[in-house]
């Protein structure tokens, strides 16, 4: 284990954080984890107000793939690059229009705006949180996301052109509303900073610039903005955390749940049934055997024999 964070999630959740190290050399690593928690008694939380059966019902385990291992400046950059690999996976899918190529463009559209959107918000936050800033570092990562949404937004005008399924493009659709919804609300975040600090007057019109720029961009697509005053902000809340959800789900590992003991109880279970059987078969043997085939009195030891197996 390399970390583990506590935060609460909302007013009635709150999220256990553990990441492991990655083993490449073996095809199956294994894990062991022991969490504990300590309630405070005001709480009023004991066996009784809460008990084990419903604590456990309450619990959702997930486990993800951390985002690749790029920076922002290399995310379009080189043959091995995610969006050079996008292009490719989307080509051959448009290609050969087979459920796999499907599968594959479906998970590098949603990879690739995962990856984006998490690393934007880093990057975001580094020049925040760093000591000396100027204008000209800022520049080139402001530079950096029109070039990104620009070559990416190449790719989704071509599979708006094609006659590929809408449900298809709706893919890359969802994927370029969540990446503009993203760019907006960092570069909110980054111009409410630069504001209160008093940072250099065209770096901030440069911000404010993008920060239209998108909200022009989602007019134009019909993608839901905070400025349209016909959409209700619970609603559009709720949206993007479902497109949120959409995107990175790709990260998300399949997961078999299974109970402690499962072989074991199965196995009782299976020779109980094998013994009640012998019970119900062996009364009706010995009820033909006295009653002869098909008589009354045989047809209710029968029906008796069955009620007491099944109990």
């Amino acid at each position: 284990m390399l970390r583990s964070t506590f935060k609460i999630h909302d007013k009635y959740s709150v999220v256990i954080e553990v990441t492991y190290d990655k083993v490449f050399e073996k095809k199956k690593s294994e894990y062991i984890t022991s969490t504990y928690l300590f309630f405070p008694n005001s709480l009023n939380i004991n066996s009784k107000t809460y008990p084990a059966t419903k604590f456990y019902n309450d619990v959702r385990l997930f486990i993800k793939y951390n985002t690749p291992n790029y920076t922002f400046n290399d995310i379009d950059a080189g043959k091995d690059s995610l969006l050079n690999n996008l292009k490719k996976n989307t080509e051959t899918f448009l290609n050969q229009q087979s459920e796999k190529n499907r599968s594959l463009y479906r998970d590098q559209v949603k990879m690739f705006a995962a990856t984006f959107c998490s690393l934007l918000s880093e990057e975001t936050q580094k020049i925040i949180h760093k000591k000396n800033k100027s204008a000209e570092a800022l520049l080139p990562f402001l530079e950096k996301i029109v070039q990104i949404q620009a070559d990416f937004r190449i790719l989704v005008n071509k599979i708006n052109n094609t006659s590929l399924e809408f449900r298809n493009k709706k893919i890359i659709f969802y994927a370029d509303e969540h990446m503009s919804n993203s760019v907006e609300f960092q570069m909110m975040l980054l111009f409410n900073y630069l504001k209160k600090i008093k940072f250099d007057e065209k770096t901030i019109v440069m911000v404010v610039n993008l920060i239209n720029k998108e909200q022009k961009y989602k007019k134009q697509k019909e993608y839901d903005s905070p400025k349209d005053k016909h959409i209700d902000p619970d609603n559009l809340l709720y949206k993007r955390s479902q497109l949120k959800k959409f995107i990175e789900r790709v990260f998300f590992l399949n997961q078999e749940i299974r109970k402690d003991g499962a072989v074991f109880e199965q196995t009782v279970l299976a020779l109980a049934a094998g013994l009640a059987m012998v019970f119900s078969t062996s009364i009706a043997f010995y009820f033909q055997r006295s009653y002869g085939n098909f008589t009354t009195p045989f047809f209710i030891a029968l029906v008796l024999s069955y009620m007491m197996k099944d109990r």
